[in-house]
C-alpha cells in the first residue's frame, strides 16, 4: 500500500516571515479571501508577522493580503522553497 505522509504539515500561522508554503487545506474562511486567491494548492510567502497573535501579511501570486492570526490557524500548509 502506497500513501503520502505530510510530515511537515503545519498551520500557516506557524510559518516564519520570509518562508514559503503550499496550502493543503482551508477550514471555514471568508469567501472574500478565496476570491483573492487563498486556495488549496497555492504557494504563499509570509511577508510579515504581527507581534504575538497579530495579523499576518502574505503574498499570493501578485497580491499582498493581511489575514488575522486566528484565520491563519485554520489554513494547513506544507513548507516549500
Amino acid at each position: 500500500i502506497l500513501f503520502k505522509l505530510n510530515l511537515n504539515k503545519m498551520q500557516l500561522s506557524d510559518i516564519k516571515a520570509g518562508e514559503f508554503a503550499i496550502i493543503i487545506t482551508i477550514e471555514n474562511i471568508p469567501l472574500r479571501l478565496l476570491e483573492l486567491g487563498l486556495l488549496k494548492g497555492e504557494k504563499v510567502k509570509i511577508l510579515k508577522k504581527g507581534i504575538g497573535k497579530g495579523p499576518i501579511l502574505v503574498k499570493i501570486k501578485d497580491k499582498n493580503i493581511a489575514i488575522s492570526h486566528s484565520l491563519a490557524e485554520k489554513i494547513k500548509v506544507n513548507l516549500s522553497k
